[in-house]
């Protein structure tokens, strides 16, 4: 079901549950003249249908999303039923004159007021906060790879020769500085984490290259220019 069906089915719903209790009030409440408390019932009775379903619509759930939305369905529904308990005791209260209707209509609207506020914590709060965690989670993917493709580089290039100690010496140095890394949200650093990703495959290929018999020129050369790059990203900061 597509997010239009979807809509369509929950307004459909809406609606259906609308007109049961316009029927109700057509069968058993439409005759005579109401009194205050009459009012009152009927009127929370439409107050307490919208509150209840009011997490249909915010709701959108799915089999790829279930688990991030739990926490938020749980919060609601509890806000909702807390709500619909509290409602009906009100109702109950006026209907047996315990409690005067203009008290509980301000009772309500507090509740009404926390809903909202529950509903905004439950579903647009939490969304934030995913979006918030998904976006450090992508900014410090990059400085991961990093990590992960400067320890493979160290494997690769402790099997050259002594001739090229300052260089494993550098690499470690390099690799050292990237455990301490830290996500920064600036292009600049995300051009940089690239770049250097850039770098450290290069490197590797070198390596390959002098194993082959080259001169390792290419391989000092890009080490170089690593080492330069990781330096401007350790000057980034938040």
């Amino acid at each position: 079901m597509n997010k239009k069906q979807s809509l369509f089915s929950r307004i459909l719903i809406f609606v259906l549950g609308l007109g049961i209790i316009i029927l109700a009030y057509y069968l058993f409440g439409s005759e005579g003249e109401k009194t205050d408390p009459q009012k009152f019932m009927w009127a929370n009775i439409v107050v307490m249908y919208l509150v209840f379903f009011c997490p249909f619509f915010f709701s959108n759930v799915h089999t790829d999303n279930v688990d991030k939305k739990t926490p938020s369905l749980v919060t609601v529904w509890l806000g909702d039923i807390i709500f619909i308990i509290v409602a009906l005791g009100l109702t109950i209260a006026i209907m047996n004159d315990v409690l005067q209707i203009r008290t509980a209509i301000i009772i309500e609207a507090i509740l009404v007021f926390l809903f909202a506020i529950d509903i905004y914590f439950g579903y647009f709060g939490n969304t934030k906060i995913q979006e918030v965690g998904a976006h450090e989670t992508q900014m410090l993917s990059a400085i991961k790879d990093i990590r992960s493709s400067m320890e493979l580089l160290i494997l690769k290039s402790s099997s050259l020769s002594s001739a090229y100690d300052d260089e494993k010496k550098k690499i470690a140095s390099i690799s050292e500085d990237a455990r301490y890394l830290s996500p920064v949200e600036n292009t600049n650093a995300v051009s940089l984490e690239q770049n250097m990703l850039g770098k450290i495959t290069a490197l590797s290929s070198a390596c390959d290259s002098i194993a082959s018999g080259s001169d390792g020129s290419d391989f000092k050369t890009q080490l170089s220019s690593l080492d330069m790059l990781m330096k401007q990203r350790k000057l980034l900061k938040n």
